[in-house]
């Protein structure tokens, strides 16, 4: 009986003996377990601690580059309003000079001395050749004279009676004329130019038939002098 028990004691402690090297290897195996996760704890709290670091810089990179951001929108602000200060002074092309109109009539008189344009470029101009508004500027062939003609310039005349009778509507000035020979004036050619004046001071009327005139017709061979009154006959 006695060795009988001992020997179920052995077994039993041989039992103990592997049960508690199992219990062992499983607390070995906890602690591996609890190292490695403390481990990987420690390493997530580390890039947690970078990540949060760098975030930080990050926040402060970009808090810098709103500054700067801010700072060059000041600069491009401040260039705009130097460049619109600029172009103040200048001429625009599309707005065809109003600057300077609308500076008013003392800037509009320094451009033109500027320019060297007299008073002249504020004239209105004659508005036909008998115009004689004080201040305006005279055209070519002003009161009919100093006017180069051209052939469609030319009247023509085919009998004395029709000359006579244009000679007493006539304005003063100088025209082309032309007529057969031996017509209007004995022996002549009726080819040249004809100046006609009125000789009398009487503002009380315009009309043409109503003035005294003298008549000089420049021929292409020789000059005649022709005088004529508005109401008395017209020499042959």
């Amino acid at each position: 009986q006695s060795a009988g028990a001992a020997a179920g004691n052995a077994q039993q402690t041989a039992q103990d003996v592997a049960a508690a090297a199992t219990a062992r290897d499983d607390a070995q195996r906890f602690a591996e377990k609890a190292r490695q996760d403390a481990t990987v704890t420690a390493e997530n709290r580390k890039a947690t601690a970078e990540d949060v670091t760098s975030t930080g810089a990050n926040a402060a990179a970009a808090g810098q580059s709103a500054q700067d951001a801010a700072g060059y929108a000041r600069a491009a602000e401040q260039a705009k309003n130097d460049i619109d200060a600029a172009l103040t002074g200048t001429l625009k092309m599309a707005n065809h000079l109003s600057e300077i109109a609308a500076a008013g009539e003392k800037a509009q008189q320094k451009s033109r001395d500027n320019l060297g344009l007299k008073s002249a470029a504020t004239m209105e101009a004659q508005s036909d050749i008998y115009d004689r508004t004080k201040g305006r500027l005279a055209i070519p062939g002003a009161f009919g004279f100093g006017c180069a003609f051209l052939p469609e310039d030319v009247i023509r005349f085919d009998t004395k009676s029709d000359f006579l009778a244009w000679v007493r509507n006539a304005l003063p000035g100088e025209y082309s004329v032309a007529g057969p020979y031996d017509i209007i004036i004995p022996d002549t050619r009726f080819e040249g130019v004809l100046s006609i004046r009125w000789t009398d001071a009487r503002p009380e009327t315009t009309e043409p038939r109503y003035r005294a005139k003298s008549l000089l017709f420049t021929a292409l061979t020789a000059p005649f002098i022709t005088p004529a009154t508005a109401t008395g006959p017209y020499p042959d």
